[in-house]
């Protein structure tokens, strides 16, 4: 993207906010959502298509495929009315990137360490060409919030914290950290709490099917990134936790402290 279309694009988002075109926008977006929808939910660059393959899986008994999750699970305002995975009385498993919003009754957050989701968001902008300046714009963007129309990573998980602490919403939070960490034991609690039966040999299977290593084959056999084979950039990158050491200076930890500090402490990211 150009230098100039961009600052252009950022000029005139408040006044598409002022105009009520954003809020139109969203509840465009959200309509024909169902009170038996289920949500997965998270800040972009979270882990959350890794979460979606073993989820599905666990449903199913079948691996998914980069075409397949895009009806199977389809994005919020991508949605049909029906979709082709229904489970548990839910008629339809949706993603989304948003902040929580009142319709998203039940389902699971994924939060990860906003250092990390930086670095990710980063190279993912670069590998479609959507932000034109360097890692240090990009770094006082992500973390003033002025990267998106939603607000920062920090807005974000906070939406959805407060959300998940309300009677009225069966919202279950995780640290994908956590899921990287022992992915069994957070996928064991994820069917004991939705109800879905799975013994341990299927959780472990599960898992096995669902590495990074495999995840990339399945992103190499449809080339979805639509870029040259020997290009460095990925959709599906590493994986990896606390990666963020090797990229960010001490002037992007203390910019990223700054505006987000108080939530990354609250949530035991020091």
């Amino acid at each position: 993207m150009h230098p100039l279309i961009f600052r252009l694009r950022r000029l005139f988002r408040p006044l598409a906010y002022a105009l009520g075109y954003h809020r139109a926008k969203m509840n465009a977006l959200h309509d024909g959502l169902k009170e038996s929808d289920f949500f997965v939910g998270c800040y972009v660059r979270s882990g959350s298509t890794w979460l979606e393959c073993m989820l599905y899986e666990l449903i199913t008994g079948e691996t998914i495929d980069f075409d397949t999750m895009k009806t199977a699970m389809p994005m919020v305002g991508t949605h049909e009315e029906d979709t082709p995975l229904a489970w548990q009385g839910h008629s339809r498993i949706l993603k989304t990137h948003f902040p929580f919003r009142k319709e998203y009754k039940r389902g699971i957050y994924l939060m990860r360490d906003p250092r990390d989701v930086a670095v990710s968001e980063f190279k993912y902008h670069k590998l479609y060409d959507r932000f034109p300046f360097d890692l240090d714009h990009f770094i006082q963007d992500f973390a003033s919030g002025a990267l998106h129309g939603e607000g920062s990573w920090a807005d974000h998980v906070q939406t959805w914290i407060r959300a998940a602490q309300q009677p009225e919403n069966d919202i279950f939070v995780l640290k994908y950290e956590d899921l990287k960490d022992d992915p069994v034991a957070v996928l064991r609690k994820i069917t004991a709490r939705f109800d879905i039966p799975a013994t341990d040999e299927q959780l472990e299977k599960v898992v096995e099917d669902n590495t990074i290593e495999q995840m990339r084959k399945r992103e190499d056999s449809r080339n979805i990134r639509k870029l040259p084979e020997n290009s460095p950039l990925r959709v599906v990158n590493k994986g990896k936790t606390g990666g963020y050491r090797t990229t960010l200076s001490e002037n992007h930890l203390a910019t990223l402290q700054k505006y987000m500090g108080a939530t990354m402490e609250e949530l035991g990211y020091h």
